[in-house]
């Protein structure tokens, strides 16, 4: 007859190993976790507009100083900041994608301005309409071209002057890839 009885200390002695096992796994899965992942997204040739400050009178080529307060209201898509606020600006990018799917830019922050939304320039016979872009997609495999006249990031209510070669940093939001942070030189 076989005598199965085993002490605490031989169950304790058997378990250390497969403790060490288990406390192995989760240190390697948290550390990938931790890991940020590689983003399929990359940015080309990021710029800016050059544009006055709030409260400046001048004007300059390339500058797009704000129209004046009866333009007709806030013209922003969440509504929370005017044109009126201050100069408006814009970003422009080239956007590629690595990744095997789409994806999708989905807002913009900047601290530099009030607010960073995502416009489109539409024509409508010999009239040219910005209109907001919920979303700029960018193909698997391919790119995207924000540029002036087309897809761009409208910058509104500029906190200060932004001059020719003067970096202004941008973080463009994803809906796969997440935050890409990118400098835009003003030009």
């Amino acid at each position: 007859m076989i005598d199965l009885r085993v002490s605490r200390w031989q169950m304790r002695e058997a378990a250390r190993p497969v403790a060490g096992a288990v406390l192995l796994a989760l240190a390697v899965a948290d550390c990938a976790a931790a890991a940020p992942a590689r983003s399929d997204i990359g940015v080309i040739d990021p710029w800016v507009r050059a544009a006055p400050g709030p409260g400046s009178s001048h004007g300059g080529a390339g500058v797009m100083p704000a129209p004046p307060a009866s333009h007709g209201g806030p013209s922003t898509m969440r509504g929370d900041a005017s044109i009126a606020d201050g100069s408006v600006s814009a970003a422009y990018m080239t956007l590629t994608n690595r990744g095997a799917s789409a994806d999708f830019l989905v807002g913009v922050r900047c601290e530099l301005a009030n607010a960073a939304e995502l416009h489109e320039s539409v024509r409508e016979g010999d009239i040219v309409r910005m209109r907001p872009a919920a979303r700029v997609e960018v193909p698997a495999g391919g790119q995207t071209a924000l540029a002036p006249g087309g897809l761009h990031v409208m910058l509104v209510g500029v906190k200060r002057e932004l001059v020719p070669g003067a970096k202004v940093p941008l973080v463009l939001r994803f809906e796969r890839s997440g935050e890409v942070g990118v400098e835009a030189v003003v030009r």
